[in-house]
């Protein structure tokens, strides 16, 4: 009976010691699970903000690229403007300088016609005063005509005073005068001539044709 007694104590000792002892290694392997939980999401966090980070850089790189490029497309887009608004000025220019030209060449052509008397009444009044030089030089001079005669008659005489004469010299070129465009006057700072007034011209002509009649009438 006192073996028995103590073979069952020794159980019972046993037995408790082994169920401390699972308890002690269940509790130990609990706090290590919940140690390795925690170190996972401490992983897993760190992960997760790296990745958002290296998101974060990578929206952040392709905007500012998005940006640069937007920048250099403006930048090219002025500089085409700016290369578009030089050859419109160059145009412009060019515009200015060939419509001077046509007003220079209008203001050349209206001095002409404006310095250029009336052929008609001039022709008129001359032949006029040269009927009457004729007739004063037809009465002072009555010699005139003998001269003439005797000329016709001799003809050697007047071949050989044909080759005697001395040849007029010609007359000098007439050296065409600089006109002045629109632009000169511009950039002189000078006013610019008006052009004769039509009223002048028909003064002109009154005078002229004034003239013709008194000599007609004499």
């Amino acid at each position: 009976e006192e073996r028995m007694a103590s073979k069952l104590r020794f159980k019972n000792r046993m037995v408790e010691r082994t169920e401390s002892f699972i308890a002690a290694w269940e509790e130990e392997q609990r706090k290590l699970l919940l140690e390795s939980n925690a170190k996972k999401r401490l992983l897993y966090d760190k992960i997760n903000a790296e990745q958002e980070l290296q998101q974060r850089n990578r929206v952040q790189q392709r905007r500012l690229e998005v940006v640069q490029e937007l920048q250099h497309q403006r930048d090219r887009e002025r500089y085409e403007d700016q290369l578009l608004e030089r050859e419109k000025l160059a145009l412009i220019n060019k515009i200015q300088v060939l419509r001077q030209r046509d007003l220079a060449a209008e203001d050349a052509s209206g001095w002409e016609m404006a310095e250029s008397p009336d052929n008609s009444s001039n022709t008129s009044f001359k032949s006029c005063l040269e009927g009457s030089d004729a007739d004063q030089q037809t009465d002072a001079d009555p010699s005139s005509s003998v001269d003439e005669e005797q000329n016709a008659t001799d003809p050697r005489k007047s071949v050989d005073e044909e080759q005697n004469a001395v040849d007029p010299e010609p007359a000098p070129a007439s050296v065409v005068p600089y006109q002045r465009t629109h632009s000169d006057f511009l950039n002189s700072n000078e006013e610019e001539p008006s052009l004769p007034s039509e009223l002048d011209r028909n003064r002109r002509k009154m005078l002229s044709s004034a003239l013709l009649q008194e000599c007609q009438s004499e």
